[in-house]
C-alpha cells in the first residue's frame, strides 16, 4: 500500500517535471524555432524602413554602429543583391562570423547557427528576404548573443514564478482536498458512535483510484460486521441463559418428585420399581450436570471471538486422541465396528484446542449412542480446508430431526442408549456447530436411505475448517 502510494507521488512529480519542460520550449521557441533568433528578426525588420534601395551604402544601418534596443551591445549587419554581392555592411567585430565577403558564406552561417540547441550561447543570426523588391537579402547578427541573455534568462525567471505558483496552488487545493476528504471521514465516525453503522465514504466517479478511501470503507464495513457479531453472540448467550434457566427446572424438579416418592413409598414398593426410579434420577443428574457444563462452555464460544491467545492446533493428532478416548476405551461395544481414516497432510491451524477437541468428542459420542452395527470417521484436506466426516448407521431420522440439527429443541428427547435412558435437548449438535462457525467453519447433516430397506440410514456429519 505505502509502495504503491510513494509510486504514484514520484510518477506525478515525474509529469510535472516534463511538462515544466515542455512549458519552457514551447516558451522559448517563436516564429523562427528560437526566443532569440525571433527577436533578432524583430531587430532586423525594424532596420529594413530606414534602408536606401537607391544607395544602399548610405542607409542608417551601415552609417553607424547598430546597437540591439536598451543595449550598448554592437551587431553586425550586411546586404546581397540577388548574385549574393555584397552591397553594404556594418560590422562591429573581428571574429570568423563577422568577416563575411559573399552571400552563400553568410547563408551558411544562418542555417548552422539555427541548427544549434536551445542552451547554445553562441552567436545569433536573423535574416530578411526581398527587400526593396529587388530580392536582396539582410543579414544580421549578435556576436555575443546578449539577446539570449536579456529573453531566455529572463524568461526562466518568469517560468519558474509561474511554475512556483502553480505549485502552491496546488499543494493549497491538495491540502483543500484532503481537508475536506477528512471531514466527510470524521463525519462517517460521528455517524458510527451515534449506532448509525451503514455510513459510508463517498467515493466519486474520478476518486475509484484511490485505494486509501476504499480501505476506509472496507474497515468501516469490518467494524460494522463486528459490532453486528458481538450484538448476535450477546443476543446468542442471553437467550442461551434464559433457555437453560427454564430447562434446569425439569431435572430438580424430577429429582425432587423421586426423592418424594421414595420416601414416601420406599417401604411398600418393589426393588425393581425402585431401580427404576434410580435410574430415571440418575438419567436426571447426568443431564443436569451436562446443562451446567454446557453453559460454561457456551460462554468459552461466545468469548473465543475475541480471543487473542489462539493457539496453533495439530488437528490430525486431536482427532486421534479424541477417537481412542471414545472408542478405544475398557467398556467400548465390541459389536460396534469402528474405522478411523485420516489422509495426513501438513497443514496449519490456530483455534481453541479446548473448542474444538470438544466438538469431535461430542460428534463421535453421539455416532457411538446412535450408531447401529458401524461407524466410520475420516479427514481430509481439499482446498485449503481441513474436512472431517463422521458417519454412523442409524435408524431412519424424521425431516423435523434434521432440520433442527445444530440447534436447541423446545422439548427434551428421551431415547435408550443401553440399559438406560439418555434425555437430550440437542444442545450437543448446537455446540458443535457453533464452535465450527466460531472458527470461521461449518457443520452440516445428511441421511441416505438404502432403498433396498428402510430399517438403516447411514447418517453423515461433515465438519469444515479454514485452513491458514
Amino acid at each position: 500500500m505505502k509502495t504503491k502510494t510513494n509510486l504514484k507521488a514520484i510518477t506525478g512529480l515525474v509529469f510535472v517535471s516534463f511538462l515544466s519542460l515542455f512549458i519552457t520550449i514551447a516558451i522559448n521557441i517563436a516564429t523562427k524555432g528560437r526566443a532569440d533568433f525571433a527577436l533578432l528578426a524583430v531587430v532586423a525588420d525594424t532596420a529594413r524602413f530606414s534602408l536606401n534601395c537607391t544607395k544602399p551604402e548610405e542607409s542608417p544601418l551601415f552609417l553607424q554602429p547598430l546597437h540591439l534596443p536598451h543595449s550598448e551591445t554592437q551587431i553586425d549587419a550586411w546586404l546581397f543583391d540577388r548574385n549574393g554581392m555584397l552591397l553594404a555592411e556594418n560590422r562591429a567585430s573581428s571574429s570568423s562570423e563577422s568577416i563575411i565577403t559573399n552571400k552563400r558564406q553568410a547563408e551558411s552561417y544562418y542555417q548552422s547557427a539555427m541548427l544549434k540547441p536551445l542552451i547554445w550561447n553562441g552567436g545569433a543570426w536573423a535574416k530578411i528576404d526581398s527587400l526593396c523588391n529587388l530580392n536582396w537579402t539582410l543579414f544580421i547578427h549578435d556576436p555575443q548573443n546578449r539577446i539570449f541573455k536579456s529573453t531566455f534568462y529572463g524568461r526562466q525567471r518568469n517560468l519558474f514564478v509561474l511554475v512556483a505558483s502553480s505549485y502552491a496552488a496546488l499543494i493549497f487545493l491538495a491540502w483543500y482536498y484532503l481537508r475536506i476528504k477528512g471531514n466527510e471521514a470524521m463525519l462517517v465516525l460521528r455517524k458510527f458512535s451515534e449506532g448509525k453503522l451503514d455510513v459510508r465514504l463517498q467515493i466519486r466517479s474520478w476518486e475509484k483510484s484511490i485505494e486509501l478511501y476504499h480501505e476506509f470503507n472496507k474497515m468501516a464495513s469490518e467494524v460494522a460486521r463486528l459490532f453486528d457479531q458481538v450484538k448476535s453472540l450477546e443476543d446468542q448467550r442471553s437467550q442461551s441463559l434464559r433457555e437453560l434457566a427454564h430447562d434446569t427446572r425439569t431435572p430438580i424438579a424430577s429429582l425432587i418428585s423421586g426423592l418424594d416418592t421414595l420416601r414416601e413409598f420406599s417401604d411398600s414398593m418393589e426393588d425393581q420399581q425402585k431401580q427404576k426410579i434410580y435410574c430415571n434420577m440418575q438419567a436426571d443428574l447426568e443431564y443436569f450436570s451436562r446443562l451446567i457444563e454446557d453453559l460454561f462452555l457456551l460462554s468459552e464460544i461466545d468469548s473465543f471471538s475475541s480471543d487473542k491467545n489462539a493457539t496453533q492446533i495439530d488437528l490430525w493428532r486431536l482427532l486421534e486422541e479424541a477417537w481412542n478416548q471414545i472408542f478405544r476405551h475398557e467398556d467400548h461395544d465390541s459389536n460396534l465396528e469402528v474405522k478411523l481414516v485420516m489422509e495426513k497432510q501438513p497443514c496449519k491451524f490456530v483455534g481453541s484446542r479446548i473448542l474444538i477437541q470438544r466438538m469431535v468428542i461430542n460428534l463421535l459420542e453421539n455416532a457411538k449412542r446412535y450408531g447401529v452395527s458401524w461407524v466410520t470417521c475420516s479427514a481430509r484436506i481439499k482446498d485449503r480446508l481441513w474436512i472431517l466426516e463422521i458417519t454412523n448407521d442409524s435408524y431412519p431420522l424424521a425431516l423435523n430431526l434434521l432440520e433442527s440439527w445444530g440447534h436447541k429443541r423446545q422439548q427434551r428427547l428421551i431415547t435408550e442408549s443401553g440399559s438406560r435412558p439418555h434425555t437430550s435437548l440437542g444442545l450437543g449438535s448446537a455446540i458443535a456447530k457453533r464452535i465450527a462457525e466460531s472458527h470461521r467453519g461449518g457443520a452440516t447433516i445428511d441421511q441416505i436411505i438404502n432403498e433396498d430397506t428402510a430399517l438403516l440410514a447411514k447418517v453423515r456429519i461433515t465438519v469444515v475448517l479454514p485452513l491458514l
